[in-house]
């Protein structure tokens, strides 16, 4: 609409909130995925005891409450302001440079430090470690290790450029001090957001069990019909019985 936000004051924050607060979110599970696999393959036998309907409830619990606490700033501050000279009311995207340094920089400087960074070290040394305990499997994990990679690789790639671009900006938020950072950030944003719309796919291409349940949902095949040769493309810890589906 011309860049003009008809609807109103709060409703900017919610959406402005909602946005950020999902992204992270999605950052965040897939570290504790990650933490997930790494105990699978490799402490099999402590991950016996660890591994779980109460560790994964207990993750996804932390994962949406440390989300929703980095989004609450967002909540608490004016996001839309009439451009002088204008009748274009913006949302979030034209913001006071004394509430930019005030308020914005502490806000945006902990997204991206605890909501993206943060989580993308927990991934490295987790897949790193998991990768090294595959390698030393032999070739029999070389499908694995091929998507273990791929999963690391696509988290950084989607969230990585945004986050280094807001903290570029907040760094020092004078129009002059960067450049046009805006022009890129909005693309970088888009991928970031896109991650939520390709996981699904590399889950379901990654691992058996995922695809097993996705047919039984469509009713391509009844419940149940995964059958023991299967195994033989799941991923459990090298030497060891411990059975875990092959997303790495």
């Amino acid at each position: 609409q011309g860049q003009r936000w008809p609807f109103g004051e709060v409703t900017c924050r919610l959406a402005t909130a909602t946005l950020y607060g999902h992204m992270y979110g999605s950052v965040l599970l897939l570290a504790a995925i990650s933490v997930d696999r790494y105990l699978a393959l490799v402490h099999p036998l402590r991950a016996r005891s660890l591994r779980g309907q109460h560790l994964t409830a207990g993750l996804c619990a932390a994962t949406w409450l440390m989300a929703a606490a980095l989004a609450l700033p967002l909540t608490l501050q004016q996001q839309t302001f009439r451009l002088a000279g204008s009748d274009r009311v913006l949302c979030h995207d034209v913001l006071p440079l004394g509430a930019q340094a005030s308020h914005w920089r502490p806000a945006f400087t902990c997204l991206a430090l605890l909501g993206c960074f943060l989580p993308l070290l927990v991934m490295l040394l987790c897949y790193g470690a998991t990768l090294r305990t595959l390698a030393a499997g032999g070739q029999r994990y070389g499908h694995a290790l091929r998507l273990t990679a791929l999963v690391l690789a696509s988290a950084v790639a989607f969230f990585v450029p945004s986050n280094v671009l807001l903290l570029l900006h907040y760094s020092n938020p004078s129009p002059d001090a960067w450049g046009d950072l805006y022009a890129a950030y909005v693309p970088s944003l888009a991928l970031s957001t896109l991650n939520s719309c390709v996981d699904p796919f590399i889950y379901y291409y990654v691992s058996l069990e995922f695809r097993d349940k996705v047919r039984e949902g469509l009713c391509c095949q009844p419940p149940g019909a995964t059958t023991a040769s299967k195994a033989s493309g799941e991923v459990g810890s090298p030497g060891s019985g411990t059975r875990s589906s092959s997303l790495p």
